[in-house]
C-alpha cells in the first residue's frame, strides 16, 4: 500500500524491536494530550511507563499493538485492548475492541498511515 506522500506502507504487529519507535510516537501523542488536557506527563520515563501498561493490559485482557512502516521506518503505531462491558449490555455484544491510542509521527500525519492502521 502506498501512502499520500508516495511512501510504501506495511501495518504489522509490533515487536519487541519496535519499543524505541513505540516510545518516540506515544512520548509525542503525551505531548500533543498535555496541550489539550493539561494532565499528562511529558517526560520520557512517562511514554516508557505508557508502554509498559498498554503491554501488561494486553497480555492481560488480549489485544494487539499495530505498527505503520513507511519506507521501512515506523511512522505510526494503534493499540487496541480488548474489553468486556457491563452485565446490562446483551451478552454478544459486551465483549469488543476498545482502541487505546492511535498517533502517527507528526511529519507523516495526513498521508493515510492513520487510515491504514485503522483499516487492518
Amino acid at each position: 500500500m502506498d501512502s499520500a506522500d508516495g511512501a510504501t506502507l506495511l501495518v504489522r504487529d509490533a515487536t519487541a524491536q519496535d519499543a524505541a519507535a513505540l516510545v518516540e510516537l506515544i512520548d509525542q501523542l503525551n505531548r500533543h494530550e498535555a496541550a489539550i488536557a493539561d494532565d499528562r506527563r511529558t517526560d520520557r520515563e512517562a511514554a516508557q511507563e505508557c508502554l509498559a501498561s498498554l503491554t501488561a493490559r494486553i497480555t492481560r485482557d488480549g489485544g494487539a499493538v499495530l505498527v505503520c512502516e513507511s519506507d521501512g521506518r515506523v511512522t505510526g503505531l494503534l493499540a487496541m485492548a480488548h474489553a468486556t462491558d457491563e452485565p446490562y449490555i446483551v451478552g454478544p455484544l459486551r465483549r469488543h475492541a476498545l482502541i487505546t491510542d492511535l498517533v502517527v509521527e507528526e511529519s507523516a500525519r495526513g498521508t493515510g498511515i492513520g487510515r491504514s492502521l485503522l483499516a487492518e
